[in-house]
């Protein structure tokens, strides 16, 4: 009887950690942007991203002195996180920016609104409804570049500039009432809830081992 019950408590056990499993996977652990008031944290790579709009109008090298604990992102995080945001890249003019006019990709409302929400947005002062979310970044040939995305009047127009937009270069020291900087600092990440789940099934599954050799 005991044995028997032993058996059907270990079978429980086993479709318990089967649907821990389940759970597990279907928590997408990968990459999740998540809105932390005046940064963002990107879970698949442990970065906190500075909102652009706390570096709105300071230069690059004004932004990081304002900054403590936190430095410039690296060319190949910000391609990452161009990725994240806009799904690749689409290029619809000579100057490698992807523009509504021009014919925009299916996506790029939503792609922009999402980081315009991300990461704040600069309303411009001559254009109402105009809103831009811009930042500097060094690229691979040491260059000051500009990323980011453009949202005019009620979602009419939409531009995106990535890092395959080059028409522009800039300096570190240069400043604008539209651009912040990508600044990045280490983030510590919660274990997700699903991994936590997890291990106490497995933990749960050791107990009733112990029991049954006990």
């Amino acid at each position: 009887m005991i044995a028997s019950l032993g058996s059907q408590s270990l079978g429980k056990t086993r479709k318990f950690l089967a649907a821990c499993a389940l759970v597990a996977i279907s928590f997408d652990v990968a990459a999740a942007l998540v809105d932390n008031g005046s940064f963002t944290t990107d879970s698949e790579s442990t970065l906190d991203w500075l909102d652009l709009t706390v570096t709105n109008n300071l230069s690059m090298e004004d932004a990081l002195a304002a900054n403590s604990g936190w430095r410039y992102a690296t060319n190949s995080e910000v391609e990452g996180l161009f990725a994240k945001l806009f799904d690749g890249f689409y290029s619809t003019n000579s100057y490698g920016a992807s523009i509504s006019y021009d014919g925009s990709y299916a996506d790029q409302l939503t792609d922009v609104s999402q980081m315009h929400a991300l990461f704040g947005r600069m309303e411009h002062a001559i254009y109402p409804g105009l809103y831009l979310s811009l930042g500097y970044y060094i690229d691979e040939n040491d260059m000051a570049r500009v990323m980011g995305s453009v949202f005019g009047p009620d979602g009419d127009y939409t531009e995106v500039y990535g890092d395959d937009f080059t028409q522009f270069s800039y300096n570190t020291t240069d400043a604008g009432p539209y651009f912040g900087t990508y600044l990045v600092r280490s983030s510590v990440v919660p274990v997700p809830a699903a991994i936590w789940f997890f291990s106490s099934g497995l933990g749960l599954l050791a107990w009733f081992r112990r029991r049954q050799t006990a």
